[in-house]
């Protein structure tokens, strides 16, 4: 199958050799996307449009059964209502899972993530190693106003479907943080976030800096600017 696709969900030019499409379909190419509503597709709302060019080999059209390999290199990507360019990725989705390497050299967001993401149910499930090379918290909406701006190397463990809900772990080495008020550097900190019986736990350890929990009912996205004035 040599040609282009337009469609509800964007546009595409697709070179797919399709085998046993009378059973569970078979399938291997190339797709060069313009703008195509993977929201849709995969059903995580999280998700938005790409744009790019995307090899792939896979099994299945139902996206709850779907085997999936690809690697490609992508215009932009659509991530929580956030726009990200220059995206290259490698990896495979099963079991509405995916596992591989993404890497993002935006000038908002400047990073990789080698792991895993599980969007088969909510809360969503992941577990990766991250090198932050830049990011601005800002535009991601972890802090307001401040210009803060940070790079780290990261390992979480942990599940989300928004920051209120946050349930895990999260250890960061090789911090430096700067905004409007004050730049730090910090070897090593590690965050935990807990939950039992409705109450909420949340550790913060940044050696030489600041050691801290807080227990009961709050919610996550309401403390960043605290955590930055209490640093």
């Amino acid at each position: 199958l040599d040609g282009n696709a337009i469609t509800s969900l964007g546009d595409a030019d697709m070179n797919v050799l399709l085998q046993d499409y009378r059973n569970n379909m078979k399938y291997s190419g190339r797709l060069i996307a313009d703008d195509i509503n993977i929201q849709q597709i995969t059903e995580v709302k999280e998700l938005g449009f790409v744009k790019g060019t995307i090899d792939f080999q896979g099994q299945g059209t139902n996206i709850k059964t779907l085997k999936l390999t690809a690697d490609g290199n992508l215009v932009y990507f659509d991530l929580m209502d956030k726009r990200y360019k220059n995206v290259t990725l490698d990896g495979k989705i099963q079991n509405q899972k995916f596992s591989g390497f993404l890497s993002i050299e935006d000038s908002q967001l400047n990073a990789n993530y080698d792991g895993t993401f599980d969007f088969s149910s909510k809360p969503y499930k992941l577990d990766f190693k991250s090198n932050v090379r830049h990011v601005n918290l800002d535009y991601l909406g972890l802090t307001k106003d401040l210009k803060a701006q940070a790079k780290a190397e990261i390992a979480g463990n942990f599940t989300f479907s928004s920051l209120d809900d946050f349930l895990g772990k999260i250890e960061l080495k090789n911090v430096y943080f700067t905004s409007k008020r004050d730049t730090l550097e910090i070897a090593e900190a590690n965050i935990t976030s807990a939950e039992k019986d409705g109450i909420q736990n949340l550790k913060l350890d940044i050696p030489g800096y600041l050691q801290g929990e807080i227990n009961g009912t709050f919610k996550l996205s309401q403390l960043p600017d605290a955590l930055m004035n209490a640093v």
